[in-house]
């Protein structure tokens, strides 16, 4: 029976995740490379889940390309290993996945979801440690100790508020002098350069994206309408194992036009076909 249970529980965090995921220690290796080219401490922050009938919730792309994790409201830690120095102490390497706590009311309609206090998280998540969100002030301030208060994380620009501007309130608001970085510039660098798990997911986009498109032309006939031929289009990306559109067909809203042009996106890997 017990077996039984935790085959269950891992077949609902395995449903928490993308449709398609690359292997843990891909994310991993992402990680300790955005430690080593930042140099401090790095902390990202998920965005919450709300209520969006037309999109549903998408893990922001950045957290998503680090962890592979599609849990709203979840949070990183890392910290690139550190050697003795005058008064600072050798560290190694760290990183910390922070997981919500869990709502075990809703989890009768959901289903069980993971929590930083399963033995298990670490091996269902890739990560080295995993953690409840509410530790994660605690595990930020360790690392801060004794070196410069700098932490790299996602800052507001051009009008856009990431998740961390508003979660790290506890930093801007302690006694202590903390400096923000942005973090953006550094991922940008690092996802320029694609692996093969990336480049594997780009072409399954580009021949679901086809296979669409093509569907598409063929279903244009007298009395045929649009959104029948928007659903058809979503039917071949999701059969092919799509999460599901870059942006949702123009038709949902009823705007009489034609579906835009657009492409699945497998493993958060977006593909744009043909621009709006």
């Amino acid at each position: 029976m017990r077996k039984l249970v935790c085959f269950l529980t891992l077949l609902f965090v395995c449903s928490a995740f993308a449709l398609d995921r690359q292997p843990g220690a891909d994310y991993h290796a992402r990680r300790e490379a955005l430690a080593k080219k930042a140099g401090g401490v790095v902390v990202m922050l998920a965005p919450l889940e709300k209520m969006d009938a037309v999109y549903g919730f998408r893990q922001e792309d950045n957290f998503y390309y680090l962890s592979g994790i599609t849990v709203p409201g979840a949070g990183l830690l890392i910290a690139p290993a550190v050697e003795a120095k005058n008064d600072t102490p050798t560290r190694a390497y760290t990183e910390i996945l922070f997981l919500p706590p869990r709502n075990l009311r809703l989890e009768k309609y959901t289903g069980t979801k993971l929590g930083g206090d399963d033995p298990d998280a670490p091996k269902a998540t890739g990560f080295d440690r995993v953690e409840d969100m509410a530790k994660l002030p605690e595990e930020v301030q360790k690392l801060l100790a004794n070196q410069r208060p700098v932490v790299y994380t996602e800052t507001a620009s051009n009008g856009n508020n990431p998740a961390s501007d508003d979660m790290l309130g506890f930093l801007k608001h302690s006694n202590a002098m903390v400096f923000f970085q942005d973090v953006k510039p550094m991922l940008t660098s690092l996802r320029t350069v694609k692996d093969a798990g990336e480049i594997a997911f780009i072409q399954k986009a580009v021949d679901a994206s086809v296979a669409a498109h093509l569907a598409a032309m063929k279903s244009v006939k007298p009395n045929v309408k649009e959104y029948e031929t928007a659903a058809l289009m979503n039917y071949e990306w999701q059969r092919r194992g799509c999460e599901g559109p870059s942006y949702s067909s123009i038709t949902i809203h009823s705007t009489g036009l034609w579906p835009s042009a657009t492409a699945c996106h497998c493993d958060k890997t977006e593909l744009w076909v043909m621009q709006r």
